[in-house]
């Protein structure tokens, strides 16, 4: 069973990670060691990734804007 993402660890402007919690369980939704976890046919055989890079994109910024008569 896996968790949500956590949030991005930078702001904008910046590059980081998110991680979220991956447990292997068994059918009872008990948690087992990650040796004795192997997947069945149609199920998940790998363990999924628990962390990721993430990037929240550019910081907003202020831009001055010159208005001139008649428009």
């Amino acid at each position: 069973k896996f968790g949500s993402w956590s949030q991005c660890s930078a702001s904008c402007g910046q590059d980081g990670f998110q991680t979220r919690l991956v447990q292997c369980v068994d059918s009872a939704r008990r948690k087992i060691a990650d040796q004795q976890c192997h997947g069945k046919e149609q199920q998940q055989t790998e363990k999924p990734q628990s962390y990721k890079m993430c990037s929240p994109g550019p910081c907003p910024y202020w831009v001055a804007i010159v208005l001139t008569e008649g428009t």
